[in-house]
């Protein structure tokens, strides 16, 4: 069965696994690029020799001031402290507090269940690769999810019945590494896994008013879908469409992989 990515980035960008088969590499184009824009050669821009990611070699790519790898089980607390902080604005409190180890606990045990899912990956981006995602000691710089149980029972789904995907979700860079390219290169890497492991296809959702977003989505390969029936239905199974984003038109954006 051949694999689709599904990328659903969260509307505003600034605050903002393993799988058990391997593609073969090869030459890709540029996709959705605006005119003059130019892609960055990823084989050419990763740190040495990169074998196939797995949980027990979890690096996808080494620059000069981070690592993007693979989560594990134990970066998830400080994970979902990041969440926390990034999404809702809640910190941790100076003294114990019921109210939000409510919401942390449910929270984590949320990321967990997602984690155990068969095909669904959480990218970390840090900047000690041996160390785990230390909210505080400043070691997260972002992460992002990929998942795929979103798209089950979706008539976009069943009409290309041949194709699982991902959904990319909780994309978030930490305030002090923002405008670093650190979503950037998050999506770079998310795109040389989908590469690596057979995957057709990558796609997100963004907040159509968020020129910001949309203009890294297409540099980094994306390009606006048509609002067929079937994006709609998908769109509003997301509850993009609910009350709380009424207000707010969100495109489906898709990114063909090519080897």
């Amino acid at each position: 069965m051949r694999v689709v990515v599904l990328l659903a980035a969260c509307a505003a960008l600034a605050p903002l696994g393993t799988w058990g088969y391997t593609a073969p590499r090869g030459s890709r184009r540029s996709v959705g690029l605006p005119q003059g824009e130019h892609r960055v050669d990823l084989a050419a821009s990763l740190v040495g020799s990169i074998s196939p990611v797995t949980d027990r070699n979890p690096i996808v790519r080494r620059e000069a001031e981070r690592t993007i790898r693979l989560a594990t089980l134990e970066d998830l607390p400080s994970l979902a402290e990041h969440r926390l902080k990034i999404f809702r604005n809640i910190v941790p409190p100076t003294r114990a507090s019921r109210t939000y180890n409510a919401i942390f606990d449910g929270l984590l045990t949320n990321m967990r269940n997602r984690y155990r899912r068969n095909g669904t990956v959480i990218l970390l981006a840090t900047r000690d690769e041996n160390a785990l995602a230390t909210v505080r000691g400043e070691t997260l710089m972002g992460n992002v999810e990929l998942s795929s149980h979103q798209l089950e029972g979706s008539t976009l789904q069943k009409e290309q019945p041949d194709l699982s995907r991902w959904y990319l979700t909780e994309m978030a860079v930490n305030s002090a590494y923002r405008r670093r390219g650190v979503a950037f290169s998050m999506l770079q890497c998310a795109e040389m896994l989908a590469k690596e492991r057979g995957i057709d296809e990558l796609l997100l959702h963004v907040d159509s008013e968020n020129k910001a977003a949309v203009q890294l989505y297409r540099k980094a390969g994306f390009e606006v879908m048509q609002e067929t029936p079937e994006v709609v239905e998908f769109t509003q199974k997301m509850g993009l469409l609910d009350s709380l984003y009424a207000m707010k038109h969100h495109h489906l954006m898709r990114m063909p992989i090519k080897v």
